[in-house]
């Protein structure tokens, strides 16, 4: 079964791929099935694994079995994986205000590419950024059934 999707560079392979694991672990609180990072991750099973023994045997995430399903096991971060990924969130951070920096409001602001892409889509939305923030339906990950007009909005956060 191929997992990639069209156009998919082996991420894993560029040297951040555990750091994106150790992110995607710790964004979910009461750890993560396996099968549910190879969906995120977009890449093989098998390469998930072998990640996940790697960060283990580094001592940065730990399998304990899942309290809802016994047969099931959850992936979660240590102290020394929460303290890694919090590092790695505010490197993040640090290259997005700098990214960012030069922009004033007006620049920074897509809200009008956003209504536009809605409109060639026959979706009417408001014109305003904060108003458009207002609208639409939560969602608590990113997943496959999103149009091409829906609107993500992303929330940065700190540790």
């Amino acid at each position: 079964m191929n997992v990639h999707g069209p156009g998919h560079c082996k991420r894993h392979d560029r040297g951040f791929g555990r750091e994106r694991v150790l992110s995607v672990i710790g964004s979910y609180e009461a750890g993560v099935r396996q099968k549910v990072l190879t969906e995120e991750l977009r890449i093989n099973p098998s390469s998930v694994s072998e990640m996940i023994s790697k960060l283990e045997n580094d001592g940065y995430v730990k399998r304990t079995v899942d309290p809802t399903d016994k047969r099931a096991t959850l992936i979660s971060l240590t102290e020394l994986g929460e303290a890694r990924a919090a590092e790695l969130q505010d490197e993040k951070n640090e290259k997005l205000d700098k990214a960012f920096s030069d922009l004033t409001d007006d620049e920074f602001d897509c809200s009008g590419l956003c209504q536009y892409v809605c409109r060639q889509n026959g979706i009417s939305i408001a014109r305003v950024a904060s108003d458009q923030r207002n609208c639409g339906t939560y969602v608590s990950r990113v997943c496959s059934r999103f149009l091409p007009s829906s609107l993500i909005r992303l929330s940065l956060f700190s540790r």
